[in-house]
């Protein structure tokens, strides 16, 4: 009876700490919007399709609304992949970790809405 007990509460606190798992990054993390990085979209970044959440780099800046951002796993040693970002807002930093949202558009640029520091 001993060993029944223990199994069941095992199973109920195996769940509680299941259940709190999720994206619990805080209210502004708090959101049905999908996020990936970089590798997860560029082989085929038209496959995703509607508003998602890009994490990644700035990595090199094209002109006064775009630029270009890496995973943020990539190492130095290797060639990195790099997606194209429009957005009309303030720009982040070179180097700067950031989240996205956004939507790819025609050419595989993603059209930002929104960017801010993922940390």
């Amino acid at each position: 009876m001993k060993k029944i007990l223990i199994l069941v509460m095992t199973a109920v606190l195996a769940a509680v700490f299941l259940a709190g798992c999720g994206n619990s990054g805080g209210a502004a993390d708090a959101t049905d919007t999908p996020v990936f990085s970089v590798n997860d979209v560029y082989d085929d970044p038209m496959a995703f399709s509607g508003e998602i959440m890009l994490n990644g780099v700035v990595a090199e800046f094209a002109g006064t609304a775009a630029f270009e951002i890496a995973d943020p796993t990539a190492r130095p040693c290797c060639p990195a992949q790099f997606i194209m970002v429009e957005y009309s807002g303030v720009l982040p930093q070179l180097g700067e970790e950031i989240n996205i949202t956004g939507h790819f558009g025609e050419g595989a640029v993603f059209r930002a809405t929104e960017v801010r520091r993922a940390r």
